[in-house]
């Protein structure tokens, strides 16, 4: 063993494979980016079951006007999920002076997570090419989510 020892102190490239061995150990434990990509993936995650929870809502309203049938619906957002972080205020006479993001000692603190607003809504149905139908459908869609008819697809 010392005669390994000394054939390693001997060698010009054994501090250079000490070093890089140290180096992989400090960043496989450190520098792991799996935690790092584990939180897209579960907000993609709420962001498709939002998505898919107001298109089965949808669906179900417009199936139950008269004169539809066979609805399938698509709807997009305008943007992805916004967090809402803790601020910390300060207030002088009743004025903001200062205001900064809360980070109580383990990172930012979220208080809320608000989902994005529908961006548009394509609807394909039985029917759905009756103009009056079609003026029907858009006004509800119009009515669910605050958007103009122009962001509002009906066809038969």
């Amino acid at each position: 063993m010392s005669e390994l020892i000394n054939r390693l102190k001997k060698a010009k490239w054994a501090a250079a494979l000490i070093f890089i061995l140290a180096a992989g150990v400090i960043l496989v434990m450190y520098g792991s980016p799996e935690s790092e990509s584990a939180a897209p993936e579960s907000e993609d995650a709420a962001l498709d079951e939002y998505v898919k929870s107001l298109e089965a809502k949808v669906k179900g309203l417009i199936s139950e006007m008269d004169g539809t049938g066979n609805v399938s619906v698509m709807i997009t957002l305008e943007k992805s999920v916004e967090t809402e972080l803790a601020r910390d205020r300060t207030y002088s006479d009743g004025v903001l002076v200062s205001e900064k993001n809360y980070a109580g000692g383990k990172g930012t603190v979220e208080v809320a997570q608000i989902m994005p607003k529908v961006g548009g809504v394509a609807v394909v149905c039985r029917g759905g090419s009756d103009p009056v139908l079609q003026e029907r459908v858009i006004s509800l869609v119009k009515a669910l989510f605050g958007i103009p008819a122009n962001r509002v697809f009906v066809s038969g």
